[in-house]
Protein backbone atom coordinates (compact mmCIF):
# COMPACT_ATOMS: atom_id res chain seq x y z
CA UNK A 1 0.00 0.00 0.00
CA UNK A 2 2.30 2.87 -1.25
CA UNK A 3 -0.45 5.42 -1.39
CA UNK A 4 -1.84 6.89 1.34
CA UNK A 5 -5.45 8.45 1.34
CA UNK A 6 -5.85 12.50 0.50
CA UNK A 7 -7.10 12.13 4.39
CA UNK A 8 -3.87 10.68 5.60
CA UNK A 9 -1.96 13.49 3.28
CA UNK A 10 -4.00 16.45 4.85
CA UNK A 11 -2.94 15.21 8.19
CA UNK A 12 1.05 13.75 7.48
CA UNK A 13 1.40 17.99 6.02
CA UNK A 14 -0.41 19.23 9.64
CA UNK A 15 2.31 16.91 11.44
CA UNK A 16 5.18 17.62 9.46
CA UNK A 17 4.76 21.60 10.14
CA UNK A 18 4.25 20.67 13.73
CA UNK A 19 7.29 18.73 13.70
CA UNK A 20 9.36 21.68 12.04
CA UNK A 21 8.03 24.29 13.99
CA UNK A 22 8.92 22.20 17.80
CA UNK A 23 12.26 20.53 16.64
CA UNK A 24 13.89 23.00 13.93
CA UNK A 25 12.27 26.91 14.73
CA UNK A 26 11.79 26.74 18.63
CA UNK A 27 15.02 23.73 19.63
CA UNK A 28 17.48 24.35 17.38
CA UNK A 29 17.19 28.31 16.69
CA UNK A 30 15.24 30.08 19.55
CA UNK A 31 16.88 27.03 22.27
CA UNK A 32 13.20 26.75 23.93
CA UNK A 33 12.82 22.74 26.10
CA UNK A 34 9.43 21.33 25.77
CA UNK A 35 10.47 18.63 28.26
CA UNK A 36 10.10 15.16 28.19
CA UNK A 37 8.31 12.64 26.45
CA UNK A 38 6.92 9.23 27.42
CA UNK A 39 10.07 7.78 25.60
CA UNK A 40 12.63 9.92 26.64
CA UNK A 41 11.57 9.49 30.20
CA UNK A 42 11.78 5.45 29.93
CA UNK A 43 15.01 5.76 28.76
CA UNK A 44 16.68 7.63 30.95
CA UNK A 45 15.07 5.02 33.53
CA UNK A 46 16.39 1.95 32.19
CA UNK A 47 19.48 3.87 31.93
CA UNK A 48 19.86 4.77 36.15
CA UNK A 49 18.42 1.63 36.99
CA UNK A 50 19.80 -0.54 34.29
CA UNK A 51 21.78 -3.11 36.62
CA UNK A 52 18.74 -3.46 39.11
CA UNK A 53 17.13 -4.52 35.72
CA UNK A 54 20.08 -6.91 34.79
CA UNK A 55 19.74 -8.68 38.24
CA UNK A 56 15.84 -8.82 38.12
CA UNK A 57 15.79 -10.23 34.92
CA UNK A 58 18.80 -12.92 35.34
CA UNK A 59 17.25 -14.36 38.61
CA UNK A 60 14.08 -15.06 36.88
CA UNK A 61 15.41 -16.12 33.54
CA UNK A 62 19.42 -17.27 34.12
CA UNK A 63 19.74 -17.29 30.28
CA UNK A 64 19.44 -13.67 29.82
CA UNK A 65 22.87 -13.61 31.74
CA UNK A 66 23.81 -12.89 27.77
CA UNK A 67 22.33 -9.52 28.57
CA UNK A 68 25.41 -8.44 30.45
CA UNK A 69 27.36 -6.78 27.61
CA UNK A 70 24.23 -4.40 27.15
CA UNK A 71 25.26 -2.95 30.71
CA UNK A 72 28.98 -2.12 29.33
CA UNK A 73 28.36 -0.30 26.15
CA UNK A 74 25.14 1.78 27.56
CA UNK A 75 22.56 0.06 25.36
CA UNK A 76 20.49 -1.10 27.68
CA UNK A 77 17.28 1.16 26.46
CA UNK A 78 17.59 -0.51 22.94
CA UNK A 79 17.42 -4.12 24.19
CA UNK A 80 13.64 -5.57 24.05
CA UNK A 81 14.25 -7.39 27.81
CA UNK A 82 14.93 -4.06 29.19
CA UNK A 83 12.21 -2.36 28.17
CA UNK A 84 9.87 -4.69 29.10
CA UNK A 85 11.16 -5.21 32.92
CA UNK A 86 11.72 -0.75 32.87
CA UNK A 87 7.83 -0.29 31.58
CA UNK A 88 7.03 -3.01 34.58
CA UNK A 89 8.92 -1.28 37.18
CA UNK A 90 8.39 2.52 35.69
CA UNK A 91 4.79 1.90 36.11
CA UNK A 92 5.33 0.57 39.67
CA UNK A 93 4.23 -3.03 38.80
CA UNK A 94 1.39 -2.06 37.81
CA UNK A 95 1.27 -2.81 34.14
CA UNK A 96 2.39 -6.17 33.15
CA UNK A 97 5.04 -6.42 30.21
CA UNK A 98 5.07 -9.63 27.76
CA UNK A 99 7.65 -10.64 25.33
CA UNK A 100 8.20 -13.59 22.96
CA UNK A 101 10.85 -14.79 20.32
CA UNK A 102 8.47 -16.51 18.07
CA UNK A 103 5.45 -15.17 17.51
CA UNK A 104 3.51 -15.67 14.17
CA UNK A 105 0.38 -13.44 12.39
CA UNK A 106 -2.02 -15.13 14.46
CA UNK A 107 -0.85 -14.55 17.56
CA UNK A 108 -0.75 -10.66 16.67
CA UNK A 109 -4.91 -11.31 15.07
CA UNK A 110 -5.50 -12.99 18.61
CA UNK A 111 -3.61 -9.70 20.73
CA UNK A 112 -5.60 -7.44 18.88
CA UNK A 113 -9.24 -8.97 19.18
CA UNK A 114 -8.67 -8.73 23.07
CA UNK A 115 -7.60 -4.79 22.20
CA UNK A 116 -3.96 -5.07 22.65
CA UNK A 117 -1.33 -3.13 20.60
CA UNK A 118 1.72 -5.06 19.85
CA UNK A 119 5.08 -3.85 19.49
CA UNK A 120 6.90 -5.49 16.31
CA UNK A 121 10.53 -5.36 15.90
CA UNK A 122 11.99 -5.09 12.35
CA UNK A 123 14.36 -4.44 9.87
CA UNK A 124 12.95 -0.66 8.64
CA UNK A 125 13.36 1.44 5.43
CA UNK A 126 16.84 2.46 6.54
CA UNK A 127 17.75 -0.77 7.30
CA UNK A 128 18.00 -0.65 10.30
CA UNK A 129 15.90 -2.61 13.71
CA UNK A 130 13.24 -0.78 15.05
CA UNK A 131 9.77 -0.88 16.54
CA UNK A 132 6.46 -0.65 15.26
CA UNK A 133 3.36 -0.78 17.18
CA UNK A 134 0.09 -2.72 15.51
CA UNK A 135 -2.90 -1.48 16.28
CA UNK A 136 -5.41 -3.15 13.60
CA UNK A 137 -5.52 -5.79 11.42
CA UNK A 138 -7.92 -6.31 7.91
CA UNK A 139 -7.63 -10.15 7.58
CA UNK A 140 -10.14 -9.74 4.19
CA UNK A 141 -7.57 -7.67 2.08
CA UNK A 142 -4.47 -9.16 4.18
CA UNK A 143 -3.23 -5.99 5.43
CA UNK A 144 -2.10 -4.65 9.20
CA UNK A 145 -2.29 -1.21 10.16
CA UNK A 146 0.74 0.20 12.87
CA UNK A 147 1.88 3.49 13.77
CA UNK A 148 5.98 4.12 13.23
CA UNK A 149 7.38 6.52 15.65
CA UNK A 150 10.17 7.56 12.67
CA UNK A 151 7.29 8.68 10.78
CA UNK A 152 6.43 7.27 7.07
CA UNK A 153 8.60 4.12 6.00
CA UNK A 154 7.46 4.63 2.13
CA UNK A 155 9.15 7.74 2.35
CA UNK A 156 12.41 6.93 4.36
CA UNK A 157 10.65 8.96 7.28
CA UNK A 158 11.00 12.07 5.59
CA UNK A 159 7.90 12.30 6.15
CA UNK A 160 7.75 12.54 10.05
CA UNK A 161 3.79 11.60 10.30
CA UNK A 162 3.66 7.41 10.93
CA UNK A 163 0.45 7.05 12.04
CA UNK A 164 -1.71 4.47 10.13
CA UNK A 165 0.28 2.85 7.73
CA UNK A 166 -0.64 0.48 5.89
CA UNK A 167 1.20 -3.31 4.92
CA UNK A 168 0.44 -6.26 3.56
CA UNK A 169 1.00 -9.00 6.17
CA UNK A 170 3.37 -10.80 3.46
CA UNK A 171 5.57 -7.18 3.94
CA UNK A 172 5.60 -7.52 7.42
CA UNK A 173 6.54 -11.64 7.56
CA UNK A 174 9.43 -10.22 4.88
CA UNK A 175 11.30 -7.60 7.76
CA UNK A 176 10.15 -8.48 10.92
CA UNK A 177 12.81 -9.81 13.17
CA UNK A 178 12.76 -13.08 15.05
CA UNK A 179 11.24 -16.41 14.03
CA UNK A 180 9.09 -15.39 12.66
CA UNK A 181 8.11 -12.22 14.67
CA UNK A 182 9.33 -10.82 17.44
CA UNK A 183 7.16 -8.77 19.53
CA UNK A 184 6.44 -7.73 23.14
CA UNK A 185 3.07 -6.30 24.81
CA UNK A 186 1.38 -4.70 27.85
CA UNK A 187 -1.86 -5.55 30.22
CA UNK A 188 -2.67 -4.05 32.77
CA UNK A 189 -2.95 -5.45 36.11
CA UNK A 190 -6.39 -5.15 36.78
CA UNK A 191 -7.29 -6.65 33.50
CA UNK A 192 -6.73 -10.80 35.22
CA UNK A 193 -9.24 -12.72 32.66
CA UNK A 194 -7.21 -10.81 29.72
CA UNK A 195 -3.75 -12.02 31.00
CA UNK A 196 -5.06 -15.92 32.15
CA UNK A 197 -5.96 -15.84 28.80
CA UNK A 198 -3.29 -15.03 27.38
CA UNK A 199 -0.79 -17.07 29.58
CA UNK A 200 -2.99 -20.12 27.98
CA UNK A 201 -2.85 -19.01 24.57
CA UNK A 202 0.84 -19.37 24.62
CA UNK A 203 1.32 -22.01 26.87
CA UNK A 204 3.05 -24.23 24.79
CA UNK A 205 5.68 -21.39 23.99
CA UNK A 206 8.16 -19.26 25.55
CA UNK A 207 6.19 -16.45 26.76
CA UNK A 208 8.57 -14.42 28.74
CA UNK A 209 6.82 -11.84 31.43
CA UNK A 210 7.52 -9.70 34.18
CA UNK A 211 3.97 -10.11 36.60
CA UNK A 212 2.91 -9.02 39.38
CA UNK A 213 1.85 -12.81 40.04
CA UNK A 214 6.10 -12.77 40.52
CA UNK A 215 5.56 -11.32 43.65
CA UNK A 216 2.38 -12.22 44.95
CA UNK A 217 3.30 -16.15 45.19
CA UNK A 218 -0.33 -16.39 43.48
CA UNK A 219 -2.82 -13.48 42.14
CA UNK A 220 -5.44 -12.19 43.96
CA UNK A 221 -3.68 -12.18 47.66
CA UNK A 222 -4.00 -8.42 49.34
CA UNK A 223 -0.65 -7.11 50.68
CA UNK A 224 0.30 -3.98 52.31
CA UNK A 225 2.87 -1.89 50.20
CA UNK A 226 4.11 0.17 52.88
CA UNK A 227 7.64 -0.08 53.97
CA UNK A 228 7.05 -2.50 57.24
CA UNK A 229 10.86 -1.50 58.31
CA UNK A 230 14.06 -0.20 57.50
CA UNK A 231 17.48 -2.12 58.73
CA UNK A 232 21.41 -1.34 58.18
CA UNK A 233 24.01 -2.97 58.04
CA UNK A 234 27.34 -1.94 59.12
CA UNK A 235 26.21 1.35 57.84
CA UNK A 236 26.46 0.07 54.11
CA UNK A 237 23.26 -2.05 53.52
CA UNK A 238 19.99 -0.77 53.89
CA UNK A 239 17.31 -2.90 53.84
CA UNK A 240 13.52 -2.06 53.31
CA UNK A 241 10.73 -4.73 53.91
CA UNK A 242 7.57 -3.93 52.11
CA UNK A 243 5.14 -6.06 50.71
CA UNK A 244 3.66 -8.23 53.45
CA UNK A 245 1.66 -10.98 52.65
CA UNK A 246 0.08 -13.64 54.63
CA UNK A 247 3.13 -13.48 57.30
CA UNK A 248 5.54 -13.28 54.87
CA UNK A 249 7.69 -11.29 53.38
CA UNK A 250 7.07 -10.62 49.66
CA UNK A 251 9.88 -9.25 48.86
CA UNK A 252 11.96 -5.89 49.87
CA UNK A 253 14.51 -3.52 48.71
CA UNK A 254 18.02 -2.88 49.10
CA UNK A 255 20.83 -0.58 48.88
CA UNK A 256 24.82 -1.31 48.32
CA UNK A 257 26.41 2.00 48.61
CA UNK A 258 23.71 3.94 46.84
CA UNK A 259 23.12 1.17 44.45
CA UNK A 260 19.31 0.21 44.44
CA UNK A 261 18.25 -3.52 44.10
CA UNK A 262 15.60 -5.54 44.63
CA UNK A 263 15.37 -8.93 46.90
CA UNK A 264 12.62 -11.32 46.24
CA UNK A 265 12.07 -13.61 49.35
CA UNK A 266 8.49 -15.36 49.54
CA UNK A 267 10.24 -18.15 50.89
CA UNK A 268 11.34 -16.27 54.21
CA UNK A 269 9.41 -15.68 57.26
CA UNK A 270 11.15 -13.99 59.66
CA UNK A 271 13.89 -10.48 58.91
CA UNK A 272 16.71 -12.72 60.33
CA UNK A 273 16.64 -14.72 57.55
CA UNK A 274 16.44 -12.03 55.27
CA UNK A 275 18.66 -10.19 56.42
CA UNK A 276 21.06 -13.70 56.35
CA UNK A 277 20.60 -14.68 52.78
CA UNK A 278 20.57 -10.90 51.62
CA UNK A 279 24.36 -10.99 52.98
CA UNK A 280 24.74 -14.59 51.21
CA UNK A 281 23.88 -13.36 48.08
CA UNK A 282 26.23 -10.23 48.05
CA UNK A 283 29.26 -12.18 49.49
CA UNK A 284 28.35 -14.63 46.34
CA UNK A 285 28.13 -11.45 43.46
CA UNK A 286 31.52 -9.74 45.22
Amino acid sequence: MKYHSIEWWFTALKGQMKSIIRNKICREYLKIEFGFTKADLLTMYIEQNKYMLYRVLTRKYPEFKRLEKYLKIDRAFTNLEFVSAGIFYQSSKQISTFWIYEANIEDIYFLLKLGIGCIVQIKNALDQPHSITILAYDDENGNIIFNDPLGDPFSKYRIRFGFNIVWKKEKLLSCSLGNPIRMSFVVNNDDIEIIEKINNWFSNRNLYSMQMKDFEGMRGIDYDKIILSQYSIDGKITINLGEKAKGKFINCFIEYNDEEDIFWAPEYDTINEIIVNVLNERNEAT
